[in-house]
């Protein structure tokens, strides 16, 4: 009984610690703004979207596939430059190069919250 009684015990102890644990790191993330990218074409496009978001350091890729005038929704914190990038970006960013320098196709906004952006 008293095995049973320590196993409980301890069993509570850790789910309130990962709790705490949980509770924390969410508090210290900054907002992020629901925003979409649309494809206005009547062909399916394949884009790779490379993020730089200003409370992390490196980039971000993602590929995603959109079919004709559907949209993808994304969500980023404000400040973060969003590239549509091209094939010689995606070469670029994948030699460990950066394209922060180069023009965003968007510098996400609070203002952005809710819009929808035409990739073409």
């Amino acid at each position: 009984m008293k095995q049973l009684h320590f196993f409980l015990c301890l069993l509570f102890a850790i789910n309130v610690y990962s709790y705490s644990q949980t509770g924390t790191s969410i508090q210290n993330e900054p907002p992020l703004i629901s925003f979409k990218i649309k494809n206005n074409s009547l062909l399916p496009t394949r884009v790779t979207v490379i993020s730089y978001r200003p409370d992390q350091t490196g980039n971000g890729t993602s590929g995603y596939f959109i079919s004709s005038y559907r949209s993808k929704s994304l969500r980023f914190p404000v400040g973060t430059k969003i590239y549509i990038a091209n094939s010689e970006q995606v070469n670029t960013v994948m030699s460990g190069a950066l394209i922060f320098n180069q023009p965003p196709f968007l510098l996400v906004k609070q203002a952005d919250a809710g819009k929808s952006f035409n990739i073409k």
